[in-house]
């Protein structure tokens, strides 16, 4: 009769084993369940709490911007387009210049030559 008992006890522990199995398997899937509603939740907030943070920043970029665009037009100081465009017109001034000289010589070359050939 005590084998009898026991052969009941470890069938009572075996079927307590799996019951418990099972519900701490569901209590874990549950967990994690929330675990991922939660995450999915932060994820969420912490991205909008970015779009405010980084449209913040490009506000106080652009007004920053302004003023310091303003204050350099307070002190006469050239803007860059400004600065762009001297420099074409100076290129462009120089390469007419060159083109001037090679005409002259060219022109006093041709004089030389002349006056050369109507001394002799």
């Amino acid at each position: 009769e005590g084998q009898k008992v026991f052969k009941a006890l470890v069938r009572e522990g075996n079927s307590m084993q799996k019951r418990t199995m099972k519900a701490t398997e569901e209590k874990v899937g549950d967990v994690a369940g929330r675990v991922n509603d939660v995450t999915s939740k932060v994820t969420q907030v912490a991205a909008g709490l970015q779009k405010q943070a980084t449209g913040t920043w490009d506000k106080l970029e652009g007004v920053f911007e302004t003023r310091v665009e303003r204050a350099l037009q307070r002190l006469n100081v050239p803007t860059s387009r400004e600065i762009a465009a001297l420099n074409k017109r100076i290129e462009e001034l120089s390469k007419g210049a060159t083109a001037q000289r090679r005409t002259a010589r060219k022109t006093v070359t041709k004089r030389a030559r002349s006056v050369k050939k109507t001394a002799a």
